[in-house]
């Protein structure tokens, strides 16, 4: 099992891990690559929540916690992801 609260550098793995699969295609949240980030991800994993199947009345919904100007502001954490995605040969 994955310790909680899942460190940056664990999350990092998960998400390398599934960039350096042999599949076509590797679809990964946007909280998944937030995660890989301490800084900017939410403390509270569950408010980055999507849906909970066991709830018929919740629906699937979800907001990023900060601005897309923000985001495009966070440096390190842009250049992180394009070294992530170039070093597994993906474009």
């Amino acid at each position: 099992p994955a310790p909680h609260p899942l460190p940056g550098d664990v999350a990092e793995q998960v998400v390398v891990n599934h960039l350096n699969s042999p599949s076509m295609l590797c679809m990964l949240s946007l909280q998944d690559w937030l995660s890989i980030d301490e800084t900017i991800r939410l403390a509270d994993p569950d408010a980055e929540r999507i849906n909970i199947p066991a709830n018929p009345r919740h629906y699937w919904r979800y907001r990023m916690h900060m601005t897309i100007s923000q985001l495009m502001a966070c440096k390190e954490f842009n250049e992180k992801m394009t070294k992530l995605i170039t070093n597994s040969g993906r474009k």
